[in-house]
């Protein structure tokens, strides 16, 4: 004889009918909770690696006058929360337009490059101002004279500038070397002095 069997049962997903309704109530109170865990988790790992993210500033310490340009200095400055190892700044000229005299044509000095900024710049290492490390908040005081010096004589006057600062630099944590680049422009005054402004670099 052939014997014949029942269909198997479906599983259901469901709680079965005969659990108490408060243990139901607490069961999805437990998954709610999980689930917030979890966020809050993932929140937390977001927020701790934006903090350990390496910052810093650069800005322009003085003023120049155009009959007397030096010396001419930058302010290299740690604003993150971790510790910046082998810093190493340097520089690039874009343009530079000098004159011989007052009341004279100014001379343009350009790039090689076919334009300004970003990675196309030949960087002039400043190896004086190398650091070995810059700690959370400390400054690193760097001077661009040399940028200048080989074109600037006696009595020229400094008419403007475009130079892009590079500075270099690892953390603990990551395993390569990291760089952030700064470009500035000169700016004349009311007083007729120059200050350098910052400006995008692809601009």
């Amino acid at each position: 004889m052939i014997e014949v069997r029942p269909p198997p049962k479906l599983l259901s997903t469901r709680p079965p009918l005969n659990v108490p309704l408060r243990e139901r109530i607490t069961s999805g109170k437990k998954k709610i909770w999980a689930t917030i865990v979890v966020i809050s988790v993932i929140i937390s790992l977001i927020v701790g690696c934006l903090a350990l993210a390496p910052r810093l500033s650069v800005e322009a310490s003085n003023s120049i006058d155009p009959a007397q340009p030096f010396p001419i200095k930058f302010t290299i400055t740690n604003t993150g929360y971790v510790t910046l190892r082998n810093v190493q700044p340097s520089v690039g000229l874009c343009k530079y337009l000098y004159s011989k005299a007052v009341g004279d044509e100014p001379i343009t000095v350009r790039s090689k490059a076919s334009t300004c900024g970003g990675e196309t710049l030949a960087h002039l290492t400043l190896s004086d101002d190398f650091a070995r490390q810059l700690v959370p908040g400390e400054p690193l005081q760097i001077r661009v004279d040399d940028t200048f010096r080989t074109y600037f004589g006696p009595g020229q006057i400094f008419v403007s500038a475009d130079i892009s600062i590079l500075v270099e630099y690892r953390v603990w944590f990551i395993p390569w070397t990291k760089h952030d680049e700064r470009r500035f422009v000169t700016r004349k005054e009311a007083d007729g002095r120059l200050s350098w402004v910052p400006v995008p670099l692809g601009k």
